[in-house]
Formats: C-alpha cells, structure tokens, sequence
C-alpha cells in the first residue's frame, strides 16, 4: 500500500471493525504504510457491518457521515448533494 502513497489527491478510507478480510490492525498497517510514503487521507475505522460494508445499501448509511464529513473538510462538495439520495 505504500507506493499508493504517491497519490495526489487526499483519500479516505473506510472499513467496518469486525471485517474479515480487512481488520482494522491490517487497515491501520496499510494506511500508515501509505502515509509514510506521502499519502495524505483519513483512516476510519467504523461499527461493524462486515467485509460488504460499501457493497451493500444497508451500509451506507454508516459510512456517509464519514464521507459527507472528509468532502466538506475538503470543499469538495456540499454533504447534502452527496448523500441525500442514499438516505
């Protein structure tokens, strides 16, 4: 994960505390291997859901806080028009 630190553009990156696939001690590992090679981002570790926390509709309402909150913290885009029609 760290040659994705290269990016640009900040990122965000979201995982449900009991996944799986991507626990939060491996996603905290890949982030901060991101970081150290100049990712810029936000790391959230969120309530459990499961692996198919963005996959599925039920989690959107648990994640879009956290992407409503980076957007505006970015002037990316009003939280409303994001997520308004996913609620």
């Amino acid at each position: 994960m760290g040659s994705f630190g290269k990016a640009r553009v900040p990122t965000l990156w979201v995982y449900s505390s009991d996944d799986s696939f991507f626990g939060p001690d491996l996603a905290r590992g890949m982030f901060d291997a991101f970081v150290r090679n100049g990712g810029k981002g936000r790391l959230s570790i969120i309530p459990p859901f499961g692996h198919a926390l963005l996959s599925r509709q039920e989690g959107i309402a648990l994640w879009a806080p956290y992407a409503d909150a980076f957007l505006e913290e970015l002037n990316a885009a009003p939280p409303a028009q994001v997520t308004a029609g996913y609620r």
